[in-house]
C-alpha cells in the first residue's frame, strides 16, 4: 500500500536544508540588523551608561581610624547639592544606619555618629537632583573601626 521512499528525493530536501540554513547564517551576519535594532527601539542614554564610579562630593571621617564601643566619629565634606536633604548611610559589619541631615548654601554637610562593634564601616551620602529628583550617590568613604587591647 505505502511505497517506499527513494533515496534521491530524501538527497534533494537535505540539500535544501542545508543551502536554506547557509542562506541564514550569510544574511545574519551581513545584514545591518544592529542598526535596525537601535532605530526601532532606541535606548535613553542614561540606560544606556554604566554606573557612575566617581562622585562630585568628598566626606573626610575624622578619627579614621576610629576606636569601637562608643567613640565619636565627626563628617564633614564638601560638593553636594546646596540646601537640600542629604540621606546618610552608615554601614556596619551587622547593621545599617540611616540618618538625614540638610547642607549648607554653600552645599557642605557636616555630622557625628558613635561606633559600636569592630570591623570596617562604609559612609555613603545620597541626594536627589535639583531637576528630576533622581536619587544619586554623592559619596562613599570607608572608615575602620579597631579595638583596642586592654
Amino acid at each position: 500500500m505505502f511505497k517506499k521512499q527513494q533515496g534521491f528525493s530524501s538527497i534533494i530536501f537535505l540539500l535544501i536544508a542545508a543551502l536554506g540554513l547557509l542562506a541564514f547564517i550569510i544574511f545574519a551576519q551581513t545584514a545591518p540588523l544592529g542598526n535596525l535594532f537601535g532605530t526601532l527601539y532606541p535606548k535613553p542614554t542614561s540606560e544606556a551608561t554604566p554606573p557612575q564610579k566617581s562622585f562630585s562630593a568628598t566626606l573626610t571621617l575624622d578619627p579614621n581610624p576610629a576606636e569601637c564601643c562608643g567613640s565619636l566619629v565627626s563628617a564633614s565634606g564638601s560638593g553636594y547639592y546646596p540646601s537640600a536633604d542629604a540621606y546618610i548611610n552608615i554601614l556596619t559589619p551587622k547593621s545599617t544606619y540611616v540618618y538625614t541631615r540638610f547642607t549648607s548654601t554653600s552645599g557642605s554637610l557636616s555630622f557625628t555618629f558613635g561606633t559600636a562593634e569592630a570591623g570596617t564601616y562604609t559612609v555613603k551620602v545620597y541626594q536627589k537632583k535639583p531637576k528630576g529628583g533622581k536619587l544619586v550617590q554623592m559619596s562613599e568613604t570607608p572608615l575602620d573601626v579597631v579595638q583596642l587591647s586592654p
